[in-house]
């Protein structure tokens, strides 16, 4: 019990950050944003980012605590509550990937797709494989 308490804590913390960041404007919390040059914060249209970042960290959040629940109340096997993890370290990149997609260049996005195809496979491959070492 005391496992799924501090997940969820952890959880609710994103949450929170995804609200300062998307309705109170603490950009702050956005890495970089605060040390960046005023030229390089003129090419951020950071309201967008912000509102999309506050929103990925919402379903991060949402997800999270989801799986979390889930797999306190309702697994009794290691081999699901591995996939269960593994579902949600999928969702949690998928959703990294949907965010840098969204603000790279036109140039870079066909590359930047490949590399996060590749780096989902190799993290499922990883699961997959610890999956069969529990069984």
């Amino acid at each position: 019990m005391k496992e799924l308490i501090i997940k969820c804590v952890i959880y609710l913390g994103l949450a929170l950050c995804g609200f300062l960041i998307r309705k109170k404007q603490c950009y702050w919390l956005i890495a970089g944003y605060n040390t960046a040059s005023p030229e390089e914060k003129a090419q951020v249209p950071i309201e967008k980012l912000a509102n999309l970042l506050g929103l990925f960290l919402y379903c991060i959040a949402a997800f999270g605590i989801a799986i979390s629940l889930v797999s306190h109340f309702c697994v009794s096997s290691p081999s699901i509550e591995l996939l269960l993890n593994a579902v949600n370290v999928f969702a949690i990149l998928t959703f990294c990937e949907i965010l840098v997609v969204k603000f790279n260049q036109e140039t870079y996005r066909i590359a930047i797709i490949v590399v996060s195809v590749l780096i989902n496979i190799l993290v499922l491959a990883s699961f997959v494989f610890k999956y069969f070492k529990i069984r």
